[in-house]
């Protein structure tokens, strides 16, 4: 293929000191890094640092860092948002699958050997995107299979026993609608619902 790039811009975000810089992949990326930028997300901003790091320790769970602390900063941070978050969980199920394959080794925390860190996974550009062209492509010709993946995981996470009684698409399409536009016929087929 060309030569394709994944570039996510950096500047300063309102409450940060550090501008972060812009992020750009080329021929390889993580699976971290592909799902926060194919969500739009800069995966190293500071202001994302900041949110999902918790320790005091700035080293052990820093975003960037080989650590089992690093890898659960990495997972909060992609879990904070419902696009990356669908992204991530369908590409690592693709890996897991065996359907993608990371370069090289797989990935390992440093002060425990025995866990893989999948979000260090290393993966082919050309392949991560070409895998998101076609599982977030058009569903059926009508909406993004993405759209329905992101209401899913959104859904899932506010109302885990499932929406009150009474509850019709159009109001949930409503409520949805600050993060993405949603019709509500996709809320429908994203729910399992003919009316």
């Amino acid at each position: 293929m060309q030569n394709t790039k994944l570039f996510i811009a950096g500047g300063i975000a309102p409450g940060c000191w550090e501008p972060a810089p812009d992020f750009e992949a080329g021929a390889k990326v993580t699976l971290y890094e592909a799902s926060m930028a194919l969500g739009g997300m800069h995966p190293y901003a500071g202001w994302i640092a900041g949110l999902c790091c918790h320790t005091d320790d700035p080293k052990a769970d820093d975003l960037k860092a080989k650590t089992l602390a690093g890898m659960a900063t990495r997972e909060r941070a992609v879990s904070t948002w419902p696009r990356p978050l669908a992204i991530y969980r369908a590409l690592r199920a693709e890996v897991l699958a065996g359907r993608l394959s990371p370069l090289g080794r797989r990935a390992r925390c440093i002060d425990r050997p025995d866990v893989k860190d999948h979000t260090r996974y290393v993966l082919a550009l050309d392949n991560v995107l070409a895998w998101y062209a076609s599982a977030f492509g058009a569903d059926d010709g009508k909406e993004p299979r993405l759209k329905i993946e992101v209401f899913q995981a959104w859904f899932a996470n506010k109302y885990p026993k499932g929406a009150p009684a009474g509850t019709t698409a159009k109001a949930l399409a409503r409520e949805f609608k600050p993060k993405m536009q949603i019709s509500e016929s996709t809320v429908r087929r994203a729910l399992g619902k003919k009316k």
